[in-house]
């Protein structure tokens, strides 16, 4: 289990009635695609899944909390809204779907207790609490391991997250895993081992301008920091950095070290962090803060992480056989006729509307032909929302892997409201506000740079979208190096341009370094091995602009 901090815990409650869209999820979707379009094209460099975590709310990727009004356990005077996400499972658990326990296990004085399982075919959820004596000032707090197993099998991780309740004086946990329970019955062994709390650290970072130089820190499990990049755009800086880590990774990452930047005394907050993929010992991140050049430039930097500030050892050792034929039977599907006006617009076909206890889905396909990308897009959504009855509830992208961890689904998915004993009759509209449509078309919009060199030269190229793109190019040692950017409204992104040389057709990649939902428009790329005597046309590649006139509303049920 990795720590949450309680103050974030407290954001993710107060803003749980906003729209939170689901920026990693449609991040990682363009990755994706970006990274399978490279995998055609000889490229030095090797494609690599982004592996991200936020925690700043600009890019929390979790379900919209509601506030709904349920009853407590019998006994039990537990106030379930203060853990982020719990009360569809307690709603669920109160309506008879799932099981509830009352099994309790003390170890070095440390009560934890089992209050319930709920599984919807898809995930399931555990709820557990804490009495902990003498409870120190914490910001984190954490099990160091939980495994679960099955039936006698061998044991695997599962991960969650804890908060203490102000009402009861308990520390709250749930767990969110697989659902391998389907309709069976099993036995299960959840295994929780050793509680630690946390309070923030800082060392400073005297950092003096210098890009790529290893600045030495004082900290053992943490000695050195390098800035590899800093972007400026307009009132925000995306600052892209490596820490040098003397302690395992999965350590390294319980402590959630992360680049702080002070500004008159102030901690300026991230609007959001991007954990990218690296090699070795060191953590390659992404921050982006609202700040600007001058005030960067007068801020004072440092490493903030988690440091222990208790620990209590124990194991904690549960038993318990779950049942998830009731959950099974309370699952409603209904195939759903797929919108005309949708899949002209954006090319998605509903195939059905799925209600579980914990959630509601709406999978769907894409659709249309094979030039879908340069023609009308591949289109999602910022802002998807649910009408049940009288309520609208937020929503979110996901998607399905298989074993290969390759997408084969793709799906609208959120909490499910409170619970209907007949959801036939329910009514729903599907409503998506937003739209963000992504775009490459290789066989228009080229411009030739003219004879770059290591003067910073411009160049623009008008999109038939009506927005343009400004290019500043030039050499940086061997690399041509492209910025790319955009002041239209409509601009919403740039993920990878592409070059070709001499008028050949062969089209060549920029150097592949993923990134994160960064909110940053513009874009650095470099190119390896470009001829400074060349004939040098750049293309957009793929890149992303809002279009209002893809919203729509679908009447799921009348």
């Amino acid at each position: 289990m990795y720590p949450i901090r309680e103050n974030e815990m407290k954001e993710r409650l107060q803003q749980s009635d906003e729209q939170t869209p689901d920026y990693e999820t449609m991040w990682s979707h363009i990755e994706r695609r970006v990274a399978a379009h490279k995998a055609h094209h000889t490229h030095p460099s090797t494609a690599r899944r982004s592996a991200s975590r936020k925690w700043a709310p600009a890019a929390i990727v979790l379900a919209c909390c509601l506030t709904i009004s349920v009853p407590v356990f019998a006994g039990v005077k537990i106030n379930w809204n203060n853990l982020f996400g719990t009360q569809i499972v307690h709603t669920a658990l109160e309506n008879g779907i799932g099981q509830q326990y009352d099994l309790s296990k003390t170890q070095s004085g440390v009560t934890m207790n089992l209050h319930g399982v709920v599984t919807d075919n898809d995930q399931m959820k555990i709820l557990v609490s804490l009495d902990v004596p003498n409870m120190p000032e914490f910001e984190a707090v954490a099990m160091e391991s939980t495994l679960l197993s099955e039936d006698g099998k061998d044991a695997k991780p599962i991960y969650g997250y804890y908060s203490k309740d102000k009402d009861s004086g308990k520390l709250l946990g749930m767990y969110t895993l697989d659902d391998t329970l389907k309709e069976k019955r099993k036995d299960y062994h959840l295994n929780a081992k050793d509680l630690v709390f946390y309070q923030s650290a800082s060392i400073p970072v005297r950092w003096k301008g210098e890009l790529k130089q290893k600045l030495d820190l004082s900290s053992k499990e943490y000695p050195g920091l390098t800035v590899q990049s800093i972007i400026q755009d307009h009132d925000k800086v995306a600052i892209r950095y490596t820490i040098t880590t003397a302690i395992p990774r999965d350590q390294a990452n319980r402590r959630d070290p992360n680049l702080e930047i002070t500004f008159q005394g102030k901690v300026v907050k991230a609007v959001s962090r991007t954990l990218l993929p690296s090699e070795g010992n060191e953590m390659l991140m992404e921050n982006v803060y609202p700040i600007s050049e001058d005030q960067l430039e007068n801020a004072s930097w440092g490493l903030s992480y988690l440091s222990d500030v208790q620990r209590i050892d124990g194991t904690w050792d549960f038993h318990y056989t779950a049942d998830g034929k009731k959950a099974n039977e309370a699952i409603h599907t209904q195939p759903l006729t797929p919108d005309a006006k949708l899949i002209e617009h954006s090319a998605i076909s509903l195939q059905k509307l799925i209600v579980a206890p914990l959630s509601i889905k709406i999978p769907f396909e894409r659709v249309g032909e094979p030039n879908l990308w340069a023609n009308l897009g591949d289109v999602s959504f910022n802002k998807i929302a649910l009408q049940v009855g009288d309520q609208t509830i937020d929503g979110w992208y996901q998607t399905t892997q298989n074993e290969r961890n390759e997408r084969n689904g793709e799906y609208f998915r959120f909490d499910t409201p409170g619970w209907y004993q007949e959801w036939s009759g329910v009514p729903m509209k599907l409503i998506l506000k937003d739209p963000i449509v992504l775009k490459r078309d290789t066989s228009k919009n080229w411009i030739t740079l003219q004879t770059p060199g290591k003067t910073k030269q411009h160049a623009a190229v008008q999109l038939p979208e009506g927005f343009d793109i400004q290019y500043t190019y030039y050499f940086e040692g061997d690399d041509l190096v492209v910025e790319s950017d955009s002041s239209s409204p409509i601009f919403y992104a740039l993920s990878q341009s592409v070059l070709r040389l001499n008028g050949d057709d062969k089209q060549i990649l920029p150097e592949y370094r993923p990134s994160g939902p960064n909110a940053i428009g513009k874009k650095i790329e470099h190119y390896k091995d470009i001829p400074r005597d060349a004939a040098i046309e750049i293309n957009p590649g793929i890149y992303l602009y809002r279009d209002p006139s893809r919203e729509a509303t679908i009447q799921i049920q009348p």
